[in-house]
């Protein structure tokens, strides 16, 4: 199977080069540059549509000439040209060598240029003044005259449009600044300046808002009475087994706006019957409307620390469809009847009204169960001041005993739960970091994780056994020849991911990772390294846990990300064979179709919309949305994670000269780096220490003094210097000193 994959593939790159050669079809694709000295042609993605919508109709034409790609193909240095990522070009000098993965070319032309709007930092001069863009991937500074310099001052963050590019033979690109974003060393400018380089809107378009308007801020009796007659379920008032209420709770953060699930629970018979509600989106964002068009081009919202650039507006989201305590809304609801073992006993899944009986947030369930006996008045978490009585009391313990055993079937059939910890970074009315600590654990987080998980398997298996179109959610197995990689960390503990064979459809040997493996070893890990061994020494256990935690980053690595598909491939990651997303239509797009395409059969099972062309329209629709969502899904957590990474560094810009303990994460050739307690991560330079340092068997050695520092190692550092815009931190190693004074002591 490799053999003749090898060949196809080779193939391709034949015919490709001899397309190449022929000068009436010459190959494009877009430049995904990596830095400003290599990149790749990769093949068109959904996301490309908008850049062709910003394309005159000459260049849109003139696409129509090419061929495109469906490979990648490596660029290097001078052979970039004057492209900048994201532009539409072609390539001449195509090499693929036989029997070689590793293809080559160089830009011919520029066929379409993406950036024509660019974020950067203003540097005045007398007669004229210069940006240097954030991006640093982007192929000069940009000369602004002085007619083109609006009212900027020297230091501001400003947006630039280009007026011509320039290239490596010297001549400038130049611009004119079209918005003033304010100083650079502003907190609230990064976010701004973030946002405009990748081209966020905040605010929705007209359209959109003229459909917000027109939809009523409340539910009346006469809608409740008309979707109750069309055959949604009324959850309000009906009672459990007991004679009972049956009471819907929310459980999130202290903060959190967009409520958009529910969950109740009762006992009965040894087993568990949960109501999962699901607010029901659809109803107000109606198909191919202003609004649809809007989120799906947002695809899901996109959490800034305390920015929220949300998908839909706030009056949907924080409003119409958010389950707020006292309010009627609509919902759809998943209904599981759970086992003592954790096995789906029945389920069904239907449109409804709830009433939320009350608002619980994680910190108040956490307490809860911590303190059962405590009076209401006296928990601490309490905020809404609620009167939680006996029932609530019992129904928040059953669903830690749900919670609990759902875990226990989902780690048998290899759901991996890594152990990472996360950092909370709290901002100041000026959105300046104040503070970074570690974010505690709860167990109430799992008990929504897991009934969602549940939700989410129960919609995903009906959807695959009723053939309805969908978006799935999926996570394939591992890379082979990474988790060797791994492997050979792991080795010096005695511990490996066990790598098996099976036959595939044309009876060749395929390897592969059962799902239960990476439990399995996170498990073993654990017990080797003591983690939950509350004896052995504090820097011990410091010690160990920093190396649990980077072999589980290794793990983590090797893992292939998960993404959207219209085929349900099974979901590594969970240990599940159908998985999607249907709990958060709010904030995710992939949701939100599938709540569509699963009223449509929940209707009248299916048939009318078995017998239409609608359904093969969704078909192909799922197929869209699937690569669209995939795309925006990565692009939004590299923005989280960069703005995440600046604001650590901007909390330690005024930190510079002081001394902190630290430990070792890290060891590469040029450096190494280290953690503070607060996450905070820094770099410290060989050539910034005493002695002269080689890299070797992953530690760092010292050549005079023979000092040896690995991974996990406790050390005390300086901080000596740091850049916000590029979010970066350097540390000085100055136990090196006290290491050095004790060797020549001894």
């Amino acid at each position: 199977m490799k053999i003749k994959r090898k060949k196809e593939k080779n193939k391709i790159k034949r015919n490709l080069n001899e397309e190449v050669l022929n000068k009436d079809k010459k190959i494009i694709g877009v430049l995904s540059k990596r830095s400003i000295n290599f990149g790749f042609l990769r093949p068109f993605s959904i996301e490309d549509e908008y850049s062709f919508s910003k394309m005159t109709d000459y260049e849109k034409k003139n696409i129509s000439k090419y061929i495109k790609t469906n490979e990648e193909i490596y660029l290097n240095g001078d052979n970039l040209k004057n492209a900048n990522n994201g532009d539409i070009v072609s390539i001449k000098n195509y090499k693929a060598p036989e029997g070689t993965n590793s293809a080559e070319a160089e830009v011919d032309e520029i066929i379409a240029r993406n950036r024509k709007i660019v974020v950067g930092t203003l540097k005045k001069s007398q007669n004229f003044s210069f940006v240097i863009p954030d991006d640093k991937t982007f192929i000069s500074d940009i000369f602004i005259s002085k007619k083109n310099e609006m009212e900027a001052k020297d230091e501001d963050k400003v947006v630039v449009e280009i007026l011509n590019f320039g290239n490596k033979k010297g001549n400038k690109t130049e611009g004119k600044v079209v918005k003033i974003l304010g100083n650079k060393n502003d907190p609230d400018v990064l976010l701004k300046s973030i946002l405009e380089d990748n081209e966020i809107d905040i605010e929705f378009p007209g359209k959109a808002l003229a459909e917000l308007n027109k939809l009523k801020e409340v539910l009346t009796e006469e809608e409740i009475k008309s979707e109750i007659e069309n055959g949604r379920v009324d959850l309000r008032n009906i009672k459990d087994p007991n004679g009972d209420i049956l009471r819907f709770y929310t459980i999130d953060g202290e903060d959190a706006k967009d409520l958009d699930d529910a969950i109740a629970i009762f006992k009965t018979n040894g087993m568990y019957k949960v109501y999962i509600s699901i607010a029901d989106v659809s109803h107000y964002v109606k198909e191919n409307s202003s609004l649809d068009k809007e989120a799906f081009k947002r695809s899901n919202s996109m959490y800034l620390l305390d920015t929220v650039i949300p998908m839909l507006p706030k009056k949907i989201s924080n409003g119409l469809c958010s389950l707020n305590m006292g309010e009627d809304k609509l919902t759809m609801t998943t209904e599981v009847l759970i086992n003592s073992k954790g096995n789906f006993v029945k389920s069904y899944i239907y449109p409804s009204i709830n009433n939320i009986n009350k608002r619980l947030s994680y910190n108040l369930t956490e307490e809860i169960l911590n303190n059962p006996d405590k009076k209401t008045e006296d928990l601490k978490h309490n905020i809404l001041k609620l009167d939680l009585d006996y029932i609530d009391k019992k129904n928040i313990e059953y669903l830690k005993e749900i919670c609990l055993i759902l875990k226990e079937k989902r780690n048998r059939n290899g759901y991996i739960n890594f152990d990472l910890p996360e950092s909370r970074i709290l901002l100041d009315k000026n959105k300046k970091a104040i503070d970074i600590y570690r974010e505690p654990e709860l167990f109430s987080n799992e008990i929504i994780e897991h009934l969602m998980l549940t939700a989410n398997e129960v919609v995903a298996k009906l959807m695959m056994d009723k053939d309805i179109p969908s978006v799935y959610r999926i996570h394939e197995n591992p890379d082979i020849e990474k988790v060797k990689e791994v492997n050979e960390a792991l080795s010096s503990l005695g511990i490996s991911i066990n790598i098996s064979k099976k036959k595939n459809e044309e009876n060749v040997t395929e390897e592969y990772i059962k799902s239960t493996e990476y439990q399995r070893v996170l498990n073993e890990l654990r017990l080797k390294l003591h983690i939950d061994d509350e004896n052995i020494d504090e820097d011990m256990k410091e010690k160990a846990e920093v190396i649990f935690r980077m072999l589980q980053y290794l793990m983590l690595r090797s893992m292939k990300k998960a993404r959207y598909s219209k085929k349900s491939e099974g979901h590594f990651g969970i240990g599940s064979k159908n998985y999607l997303h249907f709990t958060a239509p709010i904030r995710r797009y992939s949701d939100l179709f599938v709540h569509r395409a699963l009223k449509k059969f929940v209707k009248d099972k299916g048939k009318t919309f078995k017998k239409t062309n609608d359904i093969g329209n969704y078909y192909d629709l799922a197929e869209i949305v699937a690569e669209k969502c995939s795309a925006k899904e990565r692009k939004t957590l590299e923005i989280e994670r960069k703005y995440t990474e600046i604001k650590k560094a901007e909390y330690m810009e005024d930190k510079i000269g002081e001394i902190y303990p630290g430990i070792i994460i890290k060891i590469l050739k040029s450096g190494m780096f280290i953690e503070l307690k607060n996450t905070v991560e820094g770099f410290v330079k060989y050539e910034d220490m005493k002695d002269y340092y080689m890299f070797l068997d992953g530690k760092a050695l010292g050549e005079k003094y023979h000092l040896e520092y690995k991974v996990g190692d406790i050390v005390d550092i300086m901080v000596q210097n740091v850049n916000k815009e590029d979010a970066k931190v350097d540390f000085a190693l100055i136990s090196e000193t006290r290491d050095i004074n004790e060797k020549i002591k001894n």
